[in-house]
């Protein structure tokens, strides 16, 4: 009798830890949920690298030069899609990365660079 005592009292412990313990499991992470709040998605990462290409002062007289609203492309960098962001953030990377091994003539084709780059922004955005 004894023994079937502490069995039974063994199994009724087990049987109410086992969903204390589930309970516990799911609890989130408060780190996880932090890193997930503050971490900028890759699509917004690329929005940023193009908006800071927008803030560039050669990028507005450039812009200026060509009579393209700058304020209008500004706004719409925001409402890009994650793929139209990408490909833009990558071409100022191409640009950025072509500027560093320029030389004389990258000024010439800089300033057709950043003038298409807004074009292309126009015309997604559009």
């Amino acid at each position: 009798m004894r023994h079937a005592t502490a069995v039974l009292a063994i199994t009724a412990a087990l049987v109410t830890a086992t969903p204390a313990q589930a309970q516990e499991a799911q609890a989130p992470n408060q780190d996880v949920l932090r890193a997930l709040v503050t971490t900028p998605s890759a699509a917004e990462r690329d929005r940023a690298v193009v908006q800071r290409f927008l803030d560039r002062d050669q990028v507005k007289r450039a812009a200026l030069g060509a009579g393209i609203d700058l304020d209008r492309v500004k706004d719409g960098v925001a409402t890009l899609g994650a793929d139209q962001a990408g490909d833009l953030a990558q071409r100022v990377r191409d640009f950025d990365q072509q500027a560093l091994v320029g030389g004389d003539t990258f000024v010439i084709s800089s300033t057709f660079v950043i003038i298409a780059l807004l074009v292309i922004i126009l015309v997604i955005v559009a």
